[in-house]
């Protein structure tokens, strides 16, 4: 009985601090914000923590600029046809992929896309996959940014759930993505302590009760630079819902 107590009070415990994030129906839910990357061409860091279920077959978007014409940039898990690698999509005038070989569906994966002078490298899970690209950009002049889908033409809606997501006008260090990795387990508030002084904008997502819908509500941005996002439901009202992840959900520790 007592180690049955002291088991329901460790599960209580994690369930009061976990991660959480807001699950996007794959229809048409979104999160616009504010565009820290509009008509950039420095070094940046974009990271985001992504759950999309094996199930899923259609591309969806983490991240992407709002607009359709060059200096557009995606950050995006492709469709089965291509086996659910995470890509980032850039053009300037010419369009260029960074692919990662590995399927990332039905589990908790940590995404970062950097820039440092020219070169762009994607990381996934602390390691770097594809190739790196070499290419002069200036991002695009769009003021706002989508979350959840493709903002340019409104496609790509993400069926999945995302959390954790922040920009820096810095191109971060490995040791820097690793400590964001941290082996595979999320830390709330991690990404105020690497690099603060460039860190520009972080969702931490974690705004709405538990199974409430985020349609109309303000996602925080803890940087403390405003860019705060609006969550969008669209014609269905029946996804962008705040979300206790999946990565927690199921867990047990018992002490021994």
């Amino acid at each position: 009985m007592k180690r049955l107590l002291l088991s329901l009070l460790i599960v209580l415990l994690t369930a009061s601090s976990c991660f959480a994030g807001i699950d996007f129906d794959g229809v048409d839910d979104s999160i616009t914000a504010n565009n820290f990357l509009s008509n950039y061409s420095s070094d940046f860091t974009i990271s985001c923590w992504y759950f999309v279920p094996t199930a899923t077959t259609a591309a969806g978007q983490f991240v992407s600029s709002n607009t359709a014409v060059a200096g557009r940039w995606n950050l995006v898990i492709n469709d089965t046809a291509d086996s659910g690698k995470i890509s980032f999509f850039f053009n300037n005038g010419t369009s260029y992929i960074i692919t990662s070989p590995n399927n990332t569906r039905n589990g908790w994966h940590n995404a970062v896309i950097t820039r440092n002078g020219n070169l762009f490298t994607l990381y996934e899970d602390s390691a770097s996959v594809g190739t790196p690209v070499t290419q002069a950009l200036t991002m695009s002049t769009s003021g706002t940014l989508s979350i959840g889908a493709r903002a340019s033409t409104a496609q790509q809606f993400l069926k999945g759930t995302l959390s954790e997501i922040a920009i820096w006008n810095d191109n971060l260090s490995t040791t820097n993505i690793s400590a964001l990795y941290n082996n595979g387990k999320p830390i709330r508030g991690l990404p105020l302590k690497i690099a603060p002084a460039n860190l520009q904008s972080y969702w931490a997502i974690n705004d709405g009760a538990i199974g409430t819908s985020a349609d109309g509500d303000t996602v925080a941005d803890l940087s403390g630079n405003g860019r705060n996002g609006t969550g969008s439901d669209g014609a269905n009202n029946t996804g962008l819902t705040w979300s206790l992840d999946t990565f927690f959900r199921n867990r047990v520790f018992l002490i021994q």
